[in-house]
C-alpha cells in the first residue's frame, strides 16, 4: 500500500479494494491526535496495483465502510479530537465524494455493514452498544 496508516477504513467495488483514512504512523511509533488522513487508495488484484483516488473530504481514522450499488459509504470516525458523525460517498466511476446525512450518534472504530439494501453502524468508541442504520 503507499501510504503506510493504521486505522483504516476499506470496501470493495467491481473487483477493486479501497483504502480509506488513517492514522499516519511512523516507526519508532509516533502518535499524535492530528495525524487522521484524507487517503483514497484503490487497490485492483487484476493488475497488482495502487492508484491515488480523490481524496476524502473530512480526514479521519476509524470511520466505518461499507459498499452499495457501486458506491463506498465511508460514516464516522475520529479527528481532532473529537469523533464524527460525517457520511460522506465516493463513487468510482465519477472519482467524486457527495456529503451524505450525518449519523446521529458520533463515534469511531464501528463496524459497517450492509443488510435489507441498508447500511448498519454498529458500536464503537470501544464502549457503544448501540445501532444505527442509514437507507441510501
Amino acid at each position: 500500500m503507499p501510504t503506510p496508516r493504521q486505522s483504516l477504513g476499506t470496501a470493495t467495488v467491481n473487483g477493486r479494494i479501497y483504502a480509506l483514512g488513517g492514522q499516519q504512523t511512523d516507526l519508532p511509533w509516533n502518535y499524535t491526535e492530528t495525524n487522521a488522513l484524507s487517503t483514497n487508495e484503490e487497490y485492483d488484484p487484476a493488475t497488482d496495483s495502487w492508484t491515488a483516488r480523490t481524496p476524502m473530504p473530512t480526514a479521519r481514522y476509524g470511520p466505518a465502510v461499507a459498499s452499495q450499488g457501486g458506491v463506498v459509504h465511508a460514516i464516522g470516525g475520529y479527528a481532532q479530537g473529537r469523533s464524527l458523525g460525517t457520511h460522506e460517498e465516493f463513487d468510482p466511476a465519477a472519482n467524486a465524494w457527495a456529503v451524505r446525512q450525518t449519523m446521529p450518534t458520533p463515534r469511531f472504530w464501528a463496524g459497517g455493514a450492509i443488510v435489507g439494501g441498508k447500511i448498519f453502524v454498529v458500536s464503537g468508541n470501544g464502549a457503544f452498544t448501540t445501532v444505527e442504520a442509514y437507507q441510501p
